[in-house]
C-alpha cells in the first residue's frame, strides 16, 4: 500500500515562491543583468566608500574599552537627553555619526554582553537607525542635487526627527519593577562574564575589525542587490500600466534609497516636491536597508516591527521638517539655487573640500584609536607585572 505525503499551506507556498522566482529570473534575465551592475556600480561609487572608514571604526571601538571612556565623558548628558542609561551612549553616537546598520550592531553588541536590558535595547532601536551624515551632504546634496544646501537641510531634517523620536518615544516608554529587574539581571550577568573575557592585542582588534566590516558590507551588497532586482521587475510591469513617473521614482525609494533618490532627483518636476520625497526615502531609508538593520539584531527576539514602524515615522516627520524649512525659511532663493548648475568647477571644488576632510578626520580617527589601544596594552601589561612582583610571582 502506497503512502501518499499531504503537504501542509506553507510547504506549497514555498514552492510556488520559487517556481515564480526562477522563472522571473529566467524571463527577465536582461533588465535583471542591467539591475546588478546598476546595484554594483551604486555601492562601489556611493556605499562603500561612505560607510567603510565608519564600519571599521565602530567594530573597533566595540572591542576596546573606549565604550567606558565615552560613558564618564558624555554619557550623563545622553542619558539626560534621552532618558537612558549613560552606558547606551555608544550605541547614540554610533548610530548619529556612523550610519546604518552600525547603530542596531552597536545596540545588538550592549545587549549581547548584558550592558543594556531588552526595554533598553528596544528604545535605541527605536531612533538610532540614522544615515551616514557624509552620504547624505555628499551623495545626496552634491552628486545628485548639486546643491550642498540641500544637503545641509536633508541632514537636519533627518536627524532632528531621529531627536524628538528618541527624546518622546523613552519618556513615554517608562521603566516598570520587571524593566528593574531585567536591568538587575544584565548586570549581574555583565559582572559574572568579566572573568572570562580576554583582551585582544591590538593587531587581533584590526583583524577582526577588517573582517567584521567586509562581512557587513558584502550583506549590504547582496541586499541592494536583491531590492534593486525586486524593483526592476515591479518598473517593468508599471512603465506597461503608464503610471506616472513620481510614482514610480517613489516606489524605487521605498525599495532601495539611493538609487530611490536619484530617481527622484532626475524627476522633472519642483525642487520642493522633490526635497520632500527624498526627506522620507532618507528617513525610512528604505526596505533594503530595514532588512540589512533586521539582520544584525534577528538574532534576539525583536521583531521587524520594532525597526519597521519606527523608519516609517522617522519618514513622515523628516518630509514635514523639510517642508517647514523650505516653506518657512529664504535657504533656496533664486540667487543660491543653482549653486553648482552654472559651472562644474565649484561643483569639483565642493566636492573635493567635503571628500578632503571626510578623509582626513577619518585617518585622525583611525591613527588615535590605534595609538590608544597601543599604550593601552603597554599599560596594562606595566600593570599585570607589578600585580606579579607584589605578590612575589616571577615575570
Amino acid at each position: 500500500m502506497k503512502h501518499f505525503h499531504i503537504y501542509n499551506f506553507k510547504e506549497i507556498l514555498k514552492l510556488i515562491l520559487f517556481i515564480i522566482t526562477l522563472i522571473v529570473l529566467l524571463v527577465f534575465s536582461k533588465e535583471n543583468l542591467i539591475s546588478v551592475k546598476q546595484s554594483t556600480t551604486i555601492f562601489l561609487q556611493s556605499v562603500f566608500p561612505s560607510l567603510f572608514p565608519f564600519i571599521l571604526f565602530t567594530n573597533i571601538i566595540l572591542n576596546t574599552n573606549i565604550t567606558n571612556i565615552l560613558d564618564k565623558v558624555i554619557g550623563k548628558g545622553i542619558s539626560c537627553i534621552f532618558n537612558i542609561p549613560k552606558n547606551s551612549s555608544i550605541a547614540i553616537i554610533t548610530g548619529f555619526l556612523c550610519g546604518f546598520p552600525m547603530g542596531a550592531k552597536s545596540v545588538a553588541t550592549l545587549y549581547s554582553n548584558h550592558e543594556i536590558s531588552y526595554n533598553v535595547a528596544k528604545k535605541l532601536l527605536f531612533f538610532v537607525n540614522n544615515c551616514n551624515p557624509s552620504f547624505i551632504l555628499s551623495t545626496i546634496g552634491i552628486s545628485m542635487f548639486y546643491n550642498i544646501k540641500i544637503g545641509v537641510v536633508l541632514l537636519i531634517s533627518h536627524y532632528v526627527a531621529s531627536i524628538i523620536m528618541g527624546i518622546i518615544y523613552t519618556r513615554l516608554n517608562l521603566h516598570t519593577i520587571i524593566h528593574e529587574k531585567d536591568d538587575f539581571l544584565n548586570r549581574f550577568n555583565k559582572k559574572s562574564s568579566k572573568t572570562c573575557t580576554k583582551n585582544d592585542t591590538f593587531f587581533n582588534i584590526i583583524k577582526k575589525g577588517i573582517s567584521n566590516s567586509f562581512i557587513t558590507l558584502g550583506t549590504i551588497l547582496g541586499f541592494i542587490i536583491i531590492f534593486n532586482l525586486l524593483f526592476s521587475v515591479i518598473k517593468t510591469y508599471l512603465l506597461k500600466l503608464n503610471v506616472n513617473n513620481i510614482i514610480i521614482a517613489t516606489i524605487s525609494c521605498i525599495f532601495e534609497v539611493t538609487k530611490g533618490c536619484s530617481d527622484i532627483a532626475s524627476l522633472n518636476s519642483s525642487l520642493n516636491l522633490k526635497l520632500i520625497l527624498s526627506s522620507f526615502g532618507l528617513g525610512f531609508s528604505g526596505l533594503c536597508i530595514v532588512s540589512q538593520i533586521y539582520s544584525t539584531i534577528s538574532d534576539f527576539k525583536f521583531k521587524f516591527s520594532d525597526i519597521v514602524i519606527p523608519k516609517i515615522i522617522q519618514g513622515i516627520i523628516s518630509a514635514f521638517i523639510t517642508y517647514i524649512l523650505i516653506k518657512f525659511t529664504n535657504i533656496f532663493n533664486t540667487s543660491t539655487l543653482s549653486v553648482f548648475n552654472n559651472t562644474n568647477s565649484e561643483y569639483i571644488y565642493y566636492l573635493d573640500k567635503i571628500k578632503n576632510a571626510y578623509l582626513t578626520s577619518t585617518i585622525i580617527i583611525i591613527l588615535g584609536l590605534m595609538l590608544y589601544i597601543i599604550f593601552d596594552n603597554m599599560h596594562k601589561k606595566s600593570s599585570q607585572k607589578t600585580t606579579l612582583l607584589k605578590k612575589g610571582g616571577k615575570l
